[in-house]
């Protein structure tokens, strides 16, 4: 007798995977807007001016400007005689571009996150 038939024979093992249950949200089947993530749950999304039902998702770009660090020297070079300074410049951040997940209310138009 193989041990895989003594382990099936006293119980010990199961020849059938466990199902890893997934938790389905609770969906209110009455609600037609949009949901927001919180935490494993959905929660349905009204407008906080006039409690609208009817809204909908939109990003908004965000435009970050680069730094740059500027430092000047004398000029010591004899073959360039009118240029007084020299300009070295140093980018410190790089300049972008990133995307924010707000909500638009389609009645009032209140921009909500």
């Amino acid at each position: 007798m193989s041990l895989l038939q003594k382990l099936l024979s006293i119980g010990m093992y199961n020849q059938q995977p466990k199902q890893i249950q997934q938790r389905q949200p609770q969906l209110n089947p009455d609600f037609k807007g949009v949901y927001r993530p919180v935490g494993n749950t959905l929660q349905e999304v009204y407008c906080p001016r006039c409690g609208s039902w009817e809204c909908s998702h939109t990003q908004i770009p965000i435009n970050v400007p680069g730094r740059v660090k500027t430092r000047y020297t004398a000029n010591l070079n004899p073959f360039r005689p009118f240029t007084l300074v020299n300009k070295k410049e140093k980018v410190v951040q790089q300049c972008g571009t990133y995307y924010q997940h707000r909500f638009v209310c389609n009645k009032c138009g209140l921009i909500f996150m």
